[in-house]
This record gives C-alpha cells, structure tokens and sequence, in this order.
C-alpha cells in the first residue's frame, strides 16, 4: 500500500481526491505537552469521510518531557474518539534524538513506556517512527511488538534497505507531489495489505454472542382445592370378609393290627365279648351231654349245630 503522513504544511488536504491515489494516510496530532497540529481535526475528519486506512503519530520530545505526560497529551486528543483499525504513531525526529542523548534519556525506553502506555489504553501497537541511523545505533528490538517505519528516502522501498538490523514494516521512501495535497508531502510504503496495516491499530470489539432473552413465566399461585379430589380409578367389587379359616390338624387314629390266631384274622370289631365267650361254652358243653344220649344220625345234626355255631362264633357266619 501506498501512503502518506499529513500535517499542518498540508493545507485543507481534498481527501475526496486523494483517495483516489493513495491507499493510506498518517496524520500528526500532538507534539510535546502543549502543541497540537492545527490539522489533524481537518485531516482526521476528511480521512473517516472516505474510509481512507489511516493512522495518528505523536512527535517524541522527551528531552524535555516525561514519555507518560506526553502519552496523556496524545490520548487527550484521540483516545476517547479512536475507531478499530486506526493506528498509532510515534515520531523520533534526529534532533530530538540528540537532544534526549544530552540529557542522558535513553530513547528506547522512553519510546517503550510511551508505546506500553498506549498499549494499554487502546489496544494499538505503536508504529515506532525514526531514520536508518538512529535505528542501527540502539537497540530497538527491546520494544517488543512495536512495528518499524524507517524513513529511508535514499533507498527505493522496491528493495530491502542494505545492513538494516530489524524488519520493517513501512518505508518513508521519499517526498513529492500527490493530487489532493496541497505542496509537497512525504510519501510512504506499507509491505503489506490494508488487514495488516490495521491488525497493528485498535482491536475490533470482542464479538460476543448475542444475549437471548429469558422469557417471563407469570408465577401462577396454585388453588388448593376445599374437597378431596375425586379420583378416577378401576371400580372393582368390595371385598367380602371371610371368617378366617382354621387348619385342624388331628392325629391321625392309630388302628391296631389285627391279632393274627394260627389261620384266622379275627377282626376285634366282631370277636365277642367275654361274657359271650363264657355263655357260648356254656352252651357247647350242653350240646355236647345231650349229643352222647342220641343216634348216630342225631350226632351227626349236632354236629352240624357245632360246627356252624363255631362259625358264627368267629364271624364267618352272621
């Protein structure tokens, strides 16, 4: 990208055509603790209008002047009001630079705490502005993060500036004429596209994720209800009490086994009792006197009587 920085010898800049010519612009602002570009209100507002890449630069003068009473000045004028992507700018002209050697100030540290305190307060990483020599003679690599613009007019920025220590990032390769500026303006490279050119100014905002809103329940008191609910449910029949059922468990009768006589079981049911017993001998020895005074065929008949009383007698006969 081409380029070029603005200020107050720059006259009513017609950004509406300078645009048309260049791709970014670096504007003074401040200078010291007490001087501001007559300007860079004009210059700042004109950049905007044609969304120009651009940037801010504050020229050092901490010969005289603490690096955070000059950074205070600097964000006095546009801290509250940068956008993302805009860039900052600090300026280490020669003179200034011998004169902060007079007075035993190391200008790499000041530009450090100048460059750590914008850093804080807007996210920008300081572009750190001075000539060939003064870069080679300190070391300017301790600034950490801080990009280099080198002004190097005797070198075309179409190729590296020989022997120079650090990469750079934009080459002030010259002055000249450029339609829209009035006079004659120096003219600046930038190695690189506009997303690089900026990714060193402010940071966009953090995008964060769009809040949902929670939507309002109503909070509904319950009624408690005066009676029991009625339930629905399976209707079955009632149940019927029953007289609880009582197990008797009885031991079981032990019948006595049957009295074995030689050939015949005689059931204890049937055998007669003792007195029978004595009657029925009784009346076998009356059978039996009376059978001796008879015939043979009256024997026989009593016999007969015998025997089938025998038989009644042990139960064969009922």
């Amino acid at each position: 990208m081409n380029g070029v920085d603005l200020a107050y010898s720059q006259i009513d800049t017609d950004f509406n055509t300078l645009v048309q010519h260049v791709d970014f612009c670096f504007i003074k602002v401040t200078e010291g603790i007490n001087i501001l570009d007559s300007q860079f209100s004009h210059n700042r507002q004109g950049a905007r209008g044609v969304d120009l890449a651009r940037g801010y630069y504050h020229v050092a003068r901490f010969d005289i002047n603490s690096p955070l009473a000059e950074a205070e000045w600097f964000m006095q004028w546009v801290g509250s009001n940068l956008q993302p992507g805009e860039c900052v700018g600090l300026d280490f002209e020669p003179a200034n630079i011998q004169a902060m050697l007079a007075n035993h100030i190391d200008p790499v540290q000041a530009g450090k705490a100048w460059a750590d305190f914008i850093l804080e307060k807007t996210g920008a990483h300081t572009f750190i502005y001075g000539d060939i020599s003064n870069f080679k003679e300190f070391n300017w690599a301790t600034i950490g993060g801080c990009p280099l613009w080198v002004a190097g007019p005797s070198y075309p920025y179409t190729s590296p500036i020989p022997n120079f220590p650090y990469q750079y990032v934009i080459q002030q390769y010259g002055t000249t004429t450029v339609p829209g500026v009035n006079g004659p303006v120096d003219v600046d490279h930038v190695f690189g596209d506009r997303t690089l050119f900026e990714s060193y100014g402010v940071p966009a905002p953090v995008q964060s994720l769009p809040s949902t809103e929670s939507v309002q329940v109503p909070v509904v008191t319950p009624v408690v209800p005066t009676t029991t609910p009625t339930v629905e449910s399976v209707q079955t029949a009632p149940v019927q009490a029953t007289e609880p059922t009582t197990v008797v468990t009885t031991t079981p009768q032990v019948v006595p086994e049957p009295v074995v006589n030689n050939q015949t079981n005689i059931s204890e049911t049937n055998t007669p009792n003792v007195q029978d017993k004595a009657s029925t001998l009784d009346s076998i020895q009356e059978i039996s006197n009376s059978t001796l005074n008879t015939s043979p065929q009256q024997s026989t008949g009593f016999w007969e009587q015998i025997w089938n009383f025998i038989l009644t007698f042990i139960g064969v006969r009922k």
